[in-house]
């Protein structure tokens, strides 16, 4: 077996170690013009790699956020994401190791991730913390109730539009609930290299309320071809208030020359059914885990949140 070396990558590694995490998903390497795109998201100092020579073979990436916990109070976080090993160098304790050094050296009292496997993250103190259900909704049933929320305008916007609006909208918006977490510059600046990955186009759209910009929406649409229909996959939904919430759905399910409408990991209590005369027009596809959370700073992390209730509580 060989001897690894756990350490934080220098910049000149950061390629080699993003495409060590793309070939761990079965992609190839990346290319010149997507990776001056991707190279911007990369925090100094927050990327951790497995050497093995002078080669890159493991690798995890942290991103600085903060996590709204129960009772109101917003804690900083890690988010953890860009996780892989080679395949010639898989269980001979290479992800440990990356986890162990990550773990170790995290200053956050949080660190969440989006597992592609359920059987990976517990052993390293992960549980899940959030679902998230996949929705499908057929647009010729979904007419919106006559008494819905409504109240604003709804505006498309350009990729460059987007990216000057959709930060400030959402730091606006805030902690909306429990689980929340906040998008900082380098989240915001990944996008254009999320575009370029992209097949088909990202749409953007505004929603405008009585104080401004309260709500934004993204979408693609693509084509079945087998059953000779359009499908929009609607990525996000972020609104201020009921009124930009329902407006937002309210011009999702307007756009023409669409057969079937899908989201994935929606929230469980999002209450999109009541938002149509025919509730039976949304359904529910799926429920999966969305969110692992690993609490680092114990202390710290339940003297921030409340407890329901006066009695004391017991761990």
């Amino acid at each position: 077996m060989s001897s690894y070396d756990f350490r934080a990558l220098e910049p000149g590694e950061y390629r080699p170690s993003y495409d060590v995490f793309l070939g761990a998903l079965h992609h190839g390497p990346t290319k010149d013009e997507t990776w001056e795109l991707t190279l911007p998201s990369f925090e100094p100092g927050r990327t951790i790699g497995a050497i093995d020579g002078d080669a890159v073979v493991g690798t995890t990436t942290t991103f600085s956020s903060r996590l709204a916990v129960p009772g109101g109070a917003v804690l900083p976080m890690a988010m953890v994401s860009r996780v892989g090993v080679r395949a010639d160098h898989t269980r001979r304790g290479v992800l440990t190791g990356l986890m162990r050094a990550q773990l170790t050296g995290l200053a956050e009292p949080f660190a969440t991730l989006r597992a592609s496997e359920a059987v990976i993250y517990g052993r390293f103190g992960y549980g899940v913390a959030t679902r998230g259900r996949t929705v499908s909704i057929q647009r010729a049933r979904a007419v919106p109730h006559p008494d819905a929320p409504a109240g604003g305008r709804i505006r498309v916007v350009s990729v460059a539009e987007a990216e000057r609006l959709m930060p400030e909208i959402y730091r606006r918006i805030g902690p909306t609930r429990p689980g929340w977490a906040s998008r900082d510059g380098f989240w915001w600046g990944s996008l254009r290299a999320y575009l370029a990955r992209e097949t088909t186009p990202v749409n953007f759209v505004i929603h405008t309320g009585p104080d401004g910009d309260d709500g934004f929406a993204t979408y693609q649409v693509e084509r079945d071809h087998a059953n000779h229909t359009r499908v929009m996959d609607v990525g996000d939904v972020r609104a201020g208030t009921p009124q930009a919430w329902a407006d937002l759905w309210r011009y999702l399910v307007g756009v023409d020359l669409i057969a079937e409408i899908k989201s994935y990991l929606r929230p469980l209590d999002e209450p999109l059914e009541q938002l149509f005369v025919d509730s039976r027009a949304v359904q529910t596809t799926h429920v999966e885990d969305e969110t692992w959370l690993r609490i680092v700073d114990v202390p710290q992390a339940l003297a921030a949140r409340g407890f329901a209730g006066t009695d004391s509580t017991v761990i």
